[in-house]
C-alpha cells in the first residue's frame, strides 16, 4: 500500500501489547504495519481501519 500510493509512513507509535491482551484477539503484522503507517481512517468508503488509540473514533476497544 505504501509503495504504490508514495505515502511517507506516519511512524504512529501502538502498545500493541496492551491492545491485543484487552481485546484478547491477537493482531496480524500487516494490520499493525498499516495502522503505523496510515493511522486509523476508511478507505474508499468500505474499508474502516481501526486500532488502540485512545480518545480517537478509529479505536477498536471502544468501537
Amino acid at each position: 500500500m505504501i509503495e504504490p500510493t508514495g505515502w511517507e509512513p506516519l511512524g504512529i507509535s501502538v502498545a500493541w501489547a496492551a491492545a491485543e491482551e484487552e481485546s484478547r484477539v491477537p493482531l496480524p503484522t500487516d494490520h499493525k504495519e498499516l495502522f503505523e503507517a496510515f493511522g486509523g481512517g476508511t478507505f474508499s468508503d468500505s474499508v474502516h481501519f481501526l486500532a488502540h488509540d485512545e480518545g480517537v473514533v478509529f479505536d477498536f476497544l471502544t468501537q
